[in-house]
C-alpha cells in the first residue's frame, strides 16, 4: 500500500488558472458543409442501373422495329446480320461494365490525387452553400452523362420523349399566354 501512495500524480494547475484553461480549449472553427461523396456515388449508381435498364429497353425497341417476326432478341452470334438487328450482344454488355469500372475507379484516383496534393474544395456561393471537391465534380459530370443517356438517347427510342414533351408543354403555355394578352 505504501508503494501505491508514493506514485506521483500530475498536478492539474491548469484547472485552477482560468486563463490557462481558455488557451488550452480549441476554438470553434466554422466550416462550410461539404457534399458527401458517398451520397453522390449512390445517385450515380442508381442512374447507372437506370441507364442499363433503359438502354436494354431501347435496344429491344430498335431491334423489334428492324427485325422480321419470329427472331430472337439474343441472337448476336449469327453471321451476316446488320448491327441494328443483332439485339443484345456480349459486346454491348462488356461496354456497360467497362463504363461501370471507369465510374468506380476514376473518382477514387481523383480523390487520392486531391488528398496527396492537398487540393482544397471549391466554394461556389452562387450555386450551392456547400464546398465541392474535384471528386464530386467528376461524379456530377458522370451523373449528367447518365441523365443525358437516359432522357435524350434511350427513352426516345422506347417511345417516351421527355425533353420533347417538356418543350411542347412550354411552347403550349407560351401560346396560351400570348393569346390572353
Amino acid at each position: 500500500m505504501s508503494n501505491f501512495l508514493n506514485i506521483e500524480f500530475p498536478k492539474f494547475s491548469m484547472l485552477l488558472n482560468p486563463l490557462a484553461l481558455l488557451s488550452a480549449t480549441p476554438t470553434a472553427v466554422i466550416v462550410a458543409p461539404a457534399v458527401e461523396i458517398q451520397s453522390v456515388a449512390y445517385i450515380l449508381g442508381v442512374l447507372f442501373i437506370a441507364d442499363l435498364i433503359t438502354g436494354l429497353c431501347a435496344s429491344y425497341f430498335v431491334w423489334k422495329e428492324k427485325t422480321p417476326k419470329g427472331k430472337w432478341f439474343f441472337r448476336a452470334n449469327e453471321e451476316n446480320i446488320p448491327e441494328e438487328q443483332k439485339g443484345f450482344s456480349s459486346d454491348k454488355f462488356k461496354k456497360c461494365w467497362f463504363k461501370g469500372i471507369i465510374y468506380g475507379l476514376f473518382p477514387l484516383v481523383v480523390f487520392e490525387f486531391q488528398e496527396t496534393f492537398f487540393i482544397k474544395a471549391l466554394k461556389l456561393e452562387t450555386i450551392t452553400d456547400s464546398e465541392i471537391n474535384i471528386t464530386v465534380i467528376c461524379l456530377l459530370i458522370f451523373c449528367a452523362n447518365e441523365l443525358f443517356s437516359i432522357f435524350w438517347e434511350n427513352l426516345p427510342k422506347c417511345g417516351v420523349n421527355v425533353p420533347k414533351g417538356i418543350r411542347d408543354l412550354i411552347l403550349g403555355v407560351r401560346k396560351l399566354t400570348d393569346k390572353e394578352d
